[in-house]
């Protein structure tokens, strides 16, 4: 008798056994699992610094940068605070953009604003007013950092950035289905590579171009205070990180502070190519001929 219920207790012993084993190996699994899915939404993401916060906007991402921080209640907090009041407000957005600084080095705010090119002016504004929202959340208390909504782009930092090219960080966000390969790919680089050209022939008012002639809808834009080589390079530089980026997808958009691009088979644009051609009055845009110094007066704001 005694000899059967030690056999029964090593066989249920032997049965939690190895279902101890099999819930560790599903749970392993499981981690594993997870794991891939978050390496996949890095990747999808971009690169380093991504804050994806999809609440207002699935478009929206930021980038926090790590050149420093600063502290509740300083002068820059304040500068920044009156600078995003001034963005709140101001109806001066000439054709999608703005470029505005506020106070004084060390503690200068300078900001830029860039709409896509098919937005009206309210929709504009009603767009950079979004994205500053987003922006305090993801970044706090950075000094400097770019947000990226579905139509409008706003950067600001703690140094001149007016007609500075800055190619990183690249985010990517990727949508769709899988693409054919090479096919694809051969229309796409085609078309993306024409884009180039048009959008950085644009004038000092608007670096911006679209076209489906493919068969793909795409659009290239850059802010209008770069060159029209800074302009080619940064578009060139955010072609060539689609193969990293876009994971082979039939729709993706790749952003950097100074230029981005979309492209996709459905139709996302209400716009067609060069909206505003290169000889579009320049009469109404202004060019900063020097940020002030240390020297300069308190609370200076000027819009471009």
């Amino acid at each position: 008798m005694m000899k059967k219920r030690k056999i029964r207790l090593q066989m249920i012993r032997m049965r939690m056994e190895v279902r101890r084993k099999m819930d560790l190996v599903r749970t392993v699994n499981s981690k594993k699992e997870k794991g891939k899915e978050r390496e996949k939404e890095r990747a999808r993401l971009g690169a380093f610094g991504v804050n994806g916060n999809f609440a207002a906007d699935s478009f929206y991402q930021s980038s926090c940068s790590n050149k420093g921080s600063f502290i509740d209640g300083s002068t820059y907090q304040a500068n920044l605070d009156s600078l995003f009041s001034h963005l709140s407000s101001t109806t001066n957005i000439y054709y999608g953009f703005c470029n505005t600084y506020f106070g004084k080095k060390p503690d200068l705010v300078t900001a830029i604003g860039l709409c896509r090119g098919d937005q009206s002016h309210d929709a504009c504004r009603s767009c950079l007013k979004q994205t500053m929202s987003e922006l305090k959340q993801s970044c706090p208390t950075s000094l400097e950092a770019v947000g990226w909504s579905e139509f409008c782009t706003l950067h600001y930092a703690n140094q001149e950035i007016y007609g500075k090219l800055t190619t990183g960080p690249h985010l990517g966000l990727y949508f769709g289905d899988k693409s054919n390969g090479d096919e694809f790919n051969t229309r796409l680089n085609s078309l993306l590579n024409n884009l180039i050209n048009l959008a950085a022939a644009g004038g000092p008012l608007v670096k911006y171009a679209v076209d489906n002639g493919t068969g793909i809808n795409a659009l290239e834009q850059c802010s209008p205070d770069l060159s029209r080589q800074d302009c080619s390079d940064c578009l060139a530089t955010a072609i060539g990180k689609i193969p990293d980026l876009c994971n082979g997808m039939t729709g993706c958009r790749i952003v950097t502070p100074s230029c981005n691009l979309r492209y996709q088979t459905e139709p996302f644009s209400e716009a067609l190519a060069n909206i505003f051609s290169s000889s579009s009055p320049q009469s109404n845009i202004l060019r900063p001929s020097s940020l002030p110094s240390a020297s300069s007066g308190e609370g200076e704001v000027a819009n471009y």
